[in-house]
């Protein structure tokens, strides 16, 4: 054809019918549908993600679209329960409906704005272990409103108790995924990758909500099917965000983190001691710890700001110790109250730059526990410090039976040896990949003034 402008162009006459024929088999071809799955990863996946993200990146995606598959469809079966209780298919009135789905929402908002700012800084600190407890949230809130139809009198109170929780969880997951991404990043790229979780998140809400839409009239409005095919889907969610966060290696540090990082060589910290030789410290790697780290403890949501640590491999403790980061002075025994004075005294009898930026309290009564406490000027460094002499402490009073004296003697010795390793220690931790300028350690963040 001729146009007046552009000139004339050449038009070759296509067959439809071949085209889409050819077309459906090179799809159908094994080339052809590994090219499409190539096409599609573009979408879900950050761009260069093979040396853009961490290598358990894509096993983490995998997991997290198949548990979001699970959680939509179980979602559209609640729903479904929801409705039902509510009585839109029974002839209630439209407005009383609409004005207790409204109230359910409000509080359900309400309680979540209340969970993020009672949480704060811990979903940073522990991201893995939010991750998870947020699924458990969410599953629990959905099973509380497939059971909602049985007390249909009730709406309200029950469809706001899960709708808190909905929000509660919905809250945590999105905040503790932030760190998750942060953790995965090897170059400048946190918006490709959250916008990719984006995408990941839509297209399996999409699949989830298909199936859940399919399964829907088959199972009907009875509890009795529905409720248990929902516990089912609810398991296979958690399984699924399960095997996804253990695919995440956190590289910053907790108090858990860091005693994992460093158990399995406090032995060789003590025996470079005095050697003088600190280069055979090698702590353990972000990936080694994730394997051993803990992300069921449920007792600790509001962050008491402390840790149980278990013994290093192979050593059977004589007892336990605890270790208590911040304690406020309230909470502190006679005994550790009479601690913290006479170190008082004794640094004000000294030059106070010679001391360092924060104190230890053994407390002995029911059980041993080591309380550190740091001052308000203490660096990341002396955090670092006081924490590695918390674990050498630690690792002595769970080993070894210690006279009163024997434990002052053993509190000084921990202290000098914390300091002569603390800059190979902090220098093995950067080696292994450790990121310790951004410490988790203070859940609390309890700090003293100085006389």
């Amino acid at each position: 054809f001729l146009h007046k402008e552009m000139g004339s162009y050449c038009v070759t006459e296509v067959d439809d019918e071949n085209e889409r024929s050819n077309l459906a088999k090179r799809f159908l071809t094994k080339d052809g549908i590994r090219n499409e799955g190539h096409e599609l990863l573009k979408h879900l996946l950050p761009k260069h993600y093979e040396t853009s993200v961490g290598k358990t990146y894509v096993e983490y995606a995998k997991w997290s679209m198949l548990a979001s598959v699970f959680g939509t469809v179980s979602g559209v079966l609640s729903m479904q329960a929801l409705l039902f209780a509510i009585g839109l298919g029974a002839g209630a009135i439209p407005m009383a409906a609409a004005m207790n789905w409204i109230v359910k929402d409000g509080l359900g908002q309400f309680g979540g704005m209340l969970c993020a700012s009672f949480i704060n800084q811990r979903f940073d600190a522990e991201p893995r272990r939010w991750r998870f407890l947020a699924a458990c949230i969410l599953d629990a809130s959905v099973l509380i409103e497939v059971v909602t139809p049985v007390f249909p009198q009730f709406f309200l109170p029950i469809a706001s108790v899960a709708n808190i929780g909905k929000n509660i969880g919905w809250i945590s997951a999105s905040a503790s995924r932030a760190g998750i991404h942060r953790s995965f990043m090897r170059e400048e790229n946190l918006a490709d990758l959250t916008g990719k979780a984006g995408s990941q998140t839509i297209f399996s809400s999409v699949v989830g909500t298909a199936l859940g839409v399919i399964i829907s009239p088959i199972v009907g409005s009875s509890t009795a099917v529905v409720f248990p095919i929902v516990l089912i889907l609810c398991g296979a969610h958690l399984v699924c965000v399960f095997q996804s966060v253990s695919a995440v290696n956190i590289p910053t540090l907790n108090a858990q983190r860091a005693w994992l990082a460093t158990r399995d060589v406090i032995g060789d910290i003590y025996k470079c001691s005095k050697r003088n030789d600190s280069n055979r410290i090698c702590v353990n790697s972000p990936a080694m710890v994730a394997s051993k780290e803990n992300i069921f403890h449920f007792g600790n949501i509001a962050g008491e700001g402390y840790i149980v640590l278990e013994p290093r491999e192979g050593v059977i403790p004589l007892r336990g110790v605890s270790i208590r980061i911040g304690t406020p002075l309230s909470e502190l025994n006679s005994c550790c109250l009479q601690q913290l004075i006479l170190y008082q005294q004794s640094s004000t009898e000294t030059d106070a730059s010679d001391d360092d930026n924060y104190v230890i309290l053994i407390e002995k009564e029911n059980r041993f526990a080591v309380h550190v406490l740091y001052f308000e000027e203490a660096s990341q460094n002396d955090v670092l410090l006081g924490l590695l002499n918390c674990f050498l402490m630690q690792d002595r009073l769970c080993n070894m039976k210690l006279s009163d004296h024997e434990i002052v003697k053993m509190q000084q010795e921990s202290r000098k040896v914390a300091k002569a390793n603390l800059e190979t220690y902090i220098c093995s931790l950067k080696r292994q990949g450790w990121d310790c300028d951004n410490l988790f350690v203070e859940s609390r963040r309890g700090r003293i003034k100085r006389p």
